[in-house]
């Protein structure tokens, strides 16, 4: 596991809850950050810029080892992290702006749903795939494909 390849165990179990926390970091960054390129640039440059974001830290974070592999694995997980609240931020934002006041409650609450198949998916992903380096693979790099939907959704 992730946990034994980086030795996180015993006396260093503490550091677990420290590179969790910089996931956590990455979304508040990615949330300032994100938000301003979205306001800036547009919605769906924001939103490609996220999928990018979130899909390659991911894919690389699957190849941190040797001695800054944990380093380099939690700056690739800030990345994920601010990819990640990027790309639900500036989705929530479009369909909100897309389908008007009226829905916007309803639609609120219908965009967590994909959140939630997504997990079972992972979940799903991960009984199936017991190397982690290879479910991180799996899980993050078909995400690229979503970089399509920029000729596909209109700008709001």
């Amino acid at each position: 596991t992730l946990i034994e390849e980086f030795q996180l165990l015993c006396g260093r179990s503490g550091l677990r809850t420290v590179y969790n926390a910089i996931y956590m970091l990455g979304m508040l960054f990615g949330s300032f950050i994100f938000g301003w390129i979205s306001d800036k640039y547009g919605r769906m440059k924001a939103l490609m810029l996220a999928v990018v974001t979130v899909s390659l830290s991911g894919f690389f974070g699957a190849f941190g080892s040797g001695p800054m592999g944990l380093h380099a694995y939690a700056f690739l997980r800030f990345l994920t992290g601010m990819g990640g609240i990027g790309c639900f931020m500036v989705c929530f934002v479009l369909a909100v702006e897309h389908v008007g006041y009226k829905y916007t409650m309803l639609i609120g609450i219908a965009i967590e749903i994909p959140f939630a198949l997504g997990e079972a998916l992972l979940g799903m992903e991960a009984y199936f795939i017991r190397d982690w380096t290879t479910l991180q693979i799996v899980a993050y790099l078909p995400l690229l494909l979503l970089v399509g939907l920029y000729w596909v959704v209109p700008e709001s």
